[in-house]
């Protein structure tokens, strides 16, 4: 267990300046658990404030808590791809900007 200051930082990690501004906040969706630990260990040495979930319906579960700036979703999941999960996503939290990096074509099936 990482011991804490009265401030409840760990010992050793920088505490922010009064008046900085908040850090971006990224979640990151992946089934793929060391690939998205890695993800989320880089994000946070660049100064995002990172957070992880497992499954789709794990991430709509943390959006309803905590809405992150972007999200980083993995297409391929279990149960819910992700296709449907930004589509839930965009629909459930009325994301303005909804961007993707992989196209799925429902007709063939085929991510490309």
């Amino acid at each position: 267990m990482a011991q804490t200051s009265r401030f409840s930082a760990p010992f050793g990690a920088p505490i922010p300046a009064l008046g900085a501004a908040p850090r971006p906040t990224v979640l990151v969706v992946d089934d793929e658990r060391t690939l998205a630990e890695l993800t989320v260990s880089i994000l946070e040495l660049e100064g995002f404030e990172a957070r992880l979930a497992h499954s789709a319906e794990e991430a709509l579960g943390m959006v309803r808590q905590w809405l992150p700036q972007t999200v980083l979703l993995d297409i391929v999941l279990p149960r819910m791809n992700g296709v449907v999960a930004a589509l839930r996503l965009a629909r459930e939290f009325a994301l303005p900007d909804c961007r993707r990096k992989a196209r799925w074509t429902p007709d063939t099936g085929r991510i490309a």
